[in-house]
């Protein structure tokens, strides 16, 4: 069996507060990805990274994982007025191609799936 092999990105975007946004991922899998304040800004971030968008957290037992909803979770983090889009592509050995944007706002998320199968 093959693996999915992903990747992501977003653009820059402002949350309301770095550090309440990192304690509500302590648990959760990044694997690769990176989060990266800017210079200017350090509640301005921009998210990539050579995995998939998070989509594990860690249960209380810490031995298994549970599903978390990274994108409604970044909707809940951003200032009023502020939109991201964060892209996934992947492949799995070339059987299949994935592409994937979600558009976020305080209001709404919307999904883009650019896949050829």
């Amino acid at each position: 069996m093959a693996d999915y092999i992903g990747m992501c990105r977003s653009t820059w975007f402002k949350i309301k507060d770095y550090d309440k946004f990192m304690q509500g991922l302590k648990n959760v899998l990044l694997d690769e990805v990176t989060i990266e304040q800017s210079e200017k800004d350090n509640n301005t971030i921009i998210i990539y990274g050579y995995s998939s968008i998070p989509n594990l957290k860690s249960t209380i037992e810490e031995d298994d994982y549970e599903e978390f909803d990274f994108i409604e979770y970044i909707k809940q983090h951003i200032v009023e007025g502020e939109k991201v889009r964060i892209t996934e592509i992947g492949y799995e050995k070339l059987r299949y191609l994935t592409a994937f944007a979600y558009d976020i706002s305080t209001k709404e998320i919307k999904t883009v799936d650019a896949s050829a199968y």
